[in-house]
This record gives C-alpha cells, sequence and structure tokens, in this order.
C-alpha cells in the first residue's frame, strides 16, 4: 500500500480506470437485450432503458422501491456504521429444543452439551478457542437454560467488513448455497494458519436464562443471543500452501470422530465468507460423517462430502491481501505464518513455476535495477523500475517504465439469495 498515494497521482483514483462500470452496465444492455425480438437491437435497448429509468424516478417520488431496495432501507436503519453483523428479527421458525437433542443426526451429536458449553464462554466472556472448554462440569451447565425450550432458525447472516482499500462491503451467510465462513485463528505458533474456515448448518437466536454465579441473568432477565451451528474444516496435515510454493491453501471437514468436528461460533468472529473449490483430484469421501440417512451437515440429495477443498484466495482483491504478505489496512492476520518458512521448504515442490525461472527472473530484476541511474533510484526508492535494453546493451530509461503493483437475517424479507440484475445500485426489478 506505500505506493497507492503515488499511483494516484500519475494515474487518478481507481474508479477513472476500472472496469467495475463498464461491466454492471454491461449487465443492464444483457438483460434488455433478452427482452427484444432481437431486430434493431440498440434502438429497443434504448427505449427500454428509458422507461426503466422513468418508472425508477416514479417510484422515488412515490416512496415505492423493489423489494432489494427496501431490504437495503430496513438494513441502514437498523444498522449502524459500526455494526460487525446484521441477523433479521422473525421469529417465525420457532423449534423446540428436543428437535436437535433427541435427533438421530450424527451431526447433532452432544448438541445440548455443546451449547451450554458455547453459552457459558460468552457468557463469562472467555477468549474463544473453538468451545474447547475443559473446566466447565455438569454442574457448572446445569445452570444454563433455554427460555420456552425454543430455538428461532432464521435464513441469513449479513456480515460488514472493511476492505482492503478502506470501503465499506458486506457478505451474506446463508446456510443453504452460501455457507462458508473464515474468522481469526486463535493459534500464534509460528508457521500455524492464520484462519479457521467453518459451514454454516444453521443460525438460531435464544433466549438464555443463566444462574450460574460467575454468569448470572438472573437481574437483568434473559439475555438474547445469536449463534451459529457449524461443522469445522481443517487443514490438510502436512500441506504446505503460499505464493513461494505456487498452492492454495487446502482443508476439508474434520471426522466425526473428533469431538468438536461440530460446534457453535459467535457471528461476531466472522471475518467474512469465503469460497472453498472442490479437489475433484481427492473425489468424494463418506468416512468423515458415516450416516446414509438425511443429515444437517449435507444437503438432501448427497450421501457423502468432498475430501478436500480449496480456498479461493483470487475471488476478489479484498480476499487477496488477506493472504498477502503484510495484508491490507485495517487487516489483522497471524504474521508468522507469512514470515515463518519451514525447514523443509526447499524440497517443496513449487507448483507450475520452477526455481530455475523463479532464479532468472530474480537475476532478470537484479540487472535492470543496476542499471538504473542513481539519481533515478534515490527518486523511486520504494519502487522497483524495469527499463527496456536496447539492442547495443545500452538502457534507455525514456522508454515507458512498468511498476510492480498488487493484484485484489435480513428480516426475512428475502428467503432467496438472489441478487435481482442492476445497474449502480438503481435498476432493479419490481
Amino acid at each position: 500500500m506505500m505506493d497507492y498515494v503515488w499511483f494516484i497521482r500519475w494515474f487518478g483514483p481507481s474508479d477513472i480506470y476500472s472496469t467495475q462500470l463498464g461491466e454492471l452496465a454491461h449487465r443492464v444492455v444483457k438483460k434488455l437485450y433478452g427482452l427484444g425480438n432481437k431486430k434493431r437491437d440498440p434502438r429497443q435497448i434504448g427505449r427500454r432503458l428509458r422507461r426503466v429509468e422513468w418508472a425508477k424516478r416514479a417510484f422515488d417520488r412515490r416512496g415505492i422501491h423493489t423489494k432489494r431496495r427496501r431490504q437495503q432501507a430496513v438494513a441502514n436503519k437498523d444498522d449502524s456504521i459500526t455494526t460487525h453483523y446484521h441477523i433479521g428479527k422473525s421469529n417465525k421458525k420457532r423449534l423446540d429444543l428436543k428437535t436437535y437433542t433427541h435427533s438421530r443426526d450424527p451431526a447433532a451429536k452432544g448438541f445440548w452439551t455443546k451449547l451450554q458449553d458455547h453459552i457459558l464462554g460468552r457468557l463469562m466472556q472467555h477468549e474463544f478457542d473453538g468451545d474447547t472448554h475443559e473446566t466447565f462440569t455438569d454442574d457448572d451447565r446445569k445452570h444454563i437454560r433455554i427460555k420456552d425450550r425454543k430455538l428461532v432458525e432464521l435464513q441469513t447472516l449479513r456480515v460488514n467488513y472493511t476492505t482492503y482499500d478502506i470501503r465499506r462491503d458486506q457478505d451474506t451467510i446463508n446456510p443453504r448455497n452460501h455457507a462458508d465462513v473464515m474468522m481469526l485463528s486463535p493459534e500464534d505458533e509460528p508457521g500455524a494458519h492464520p484462519y479457521w474456515y467453518a459451514r454454516v448448518l444453521r443460525i438460531f437466536r435464544v433466549q438464555v436464562i443463566s444462574t450460574h454465579p460467575l454468569a448470572s441473568t438472573v437481574l437483568s432477565g434473559p439475555q438474547e443471543m445469536e449463534i451459529l451451528w457449524v461443522r469445522w474444516l481443517g487443514v490438510e496435515p502436512g500441506y504446505h500452501s503460499g505464493f513461494q510454493r505456487g498452492r492454495l491453501p487446502k482443508v476439508g471437514f474434520v471426522d466425526e470422530a473428533d469431538p468438536f468436528a461440530f460446534g457453535f461460533l459467535a457471528p461476531a468472529h466472522i471475518i467474512r465468507g469465503c469460497h472453498l473449490m472442490p479437489s475433484f483430484s481427492d473425489g468424494r469421501t463418506a468416512g468423515l460423517l458415516q450416516t446414509s440417512e438425511p443429515t444437517a451437515a449435507r444437503k438432501t440429495d448427497e450421501i457423502d462430502d468432498w475430501q478436500f477443498f480449496y480456498v479461493g484466495i483470487f475471488v476478489d482483491r479484498d480476499m487477496f491481501m488477506r493472504y498477502f504478505p503484510g495484508g491490507g489496512v485495517g487487516h489483522t492476520a497471524n504474521q508468522g505464518f507469512f514470515q515463518s518458512t519451514p525447514d523443509n521448504a526447499e524440497n517443496e515442490p513449487r507448483g507450475e513455476e520452477s526455481g530455475d525461472e523463479e532464479d532468472e527472473l530474480e537475476s532478470d530484476s537484479e540487472m535492470h535495477q543496476t542499471t538504473m541511474p542513481p539519481s533515478q533510484a534515490q527518486a523511486e526508492q520504494p519502487f522497483a523500475i524495469d527499463s527496456d535494453e536496447s539492442v547495443d546493451g545500452e538502457s534507455s530509461h525514456d522508454s515507458d517504465e512498468s511498476f510492480d503493483s498488487d493484484p485484489e437475517g435480513d428480516d426475512d424479507l428475502n428467503e432467496t439469495d438472489v441478487d435481482d440484475w442492476q445497474w449502480d445500485d438503481g435498476y432493479g426489478s419490481a
């Protein structure tokens, strides 16, 4: 980020040369093209676009908005700029606690005990460690009760976060189709992966009653809590990833034999949603959760799981900066993961890029840096300038220079996570 101010002075802010606005406008053109009869397309598209603009202005004057804009208005009204997440206030889907405590689903094994441990840990303000609270006894858990023994199940969770370029953005977590999330890892030893990953199975709201002497709600009354029921993923043992090796992080579901394969998570711990891509070469397996009956851990038509997943660190620029050494402004991570190098790193394969090619690139950059005039090197000290060499071996610094740069609940009104087409937060279908 140290070259950001300098880059703006040369080329202007990123909105000038970004293709994002053009891509959003292109969606409108394709949508309107499909509504016509494919004859005299430009004229038809222009007329339809004008109608959409007139309709939008009329809706704004009368206070009539699309479903998406109504949801945005509710979110902006209920959430302040400092709110980390938002879950809807609906109580339509109320479930009895025994739905999970008496379930034959292996994912619900120890459901009530784990939920009590999670609630106790939050009430006592313990630092989150995966809810491995070995100090809690059965006597401690007896102090925790759920009001009316009812769980309110919700559809979506919206997580607000700050991007690498100091902008506000939001991810929508939905257990049905966008269920994978990431959080900061509490592990701080060198080489530990900076993030933990989980798949959200359900989103609950509960009214907690505690009579524990260290976490009592007798005076304050029942305390409302939002809780995520998750299935944890772990990093593949012995697998090393990173830019030096040319590998994406690789994770897989924790085996059901582990008592903490399923657990609970506070929404406040989530950084943002993540994109997990199946490792097709490793195939699928039923050994991680051995059941052929319907389970909350899988979709209704699935009987097994992908054995491993690759973490998509290139889904956008903010996600890339979270894995790049140094991170972005405001990002927090275990810097030891980026700075430490295992002893056997030299013996690890380096992906598609070979060591010879990298040595050649390093020698090439050293040659360019040595041919740069001292005055220019002092003026542009933070940046490495590559200059084109002429045929006779002399460097020509008047040519174009290239600089290295780093790449990139709702209130249950909406029961689906599909966005209507729009242009610049404008023309959504009514």
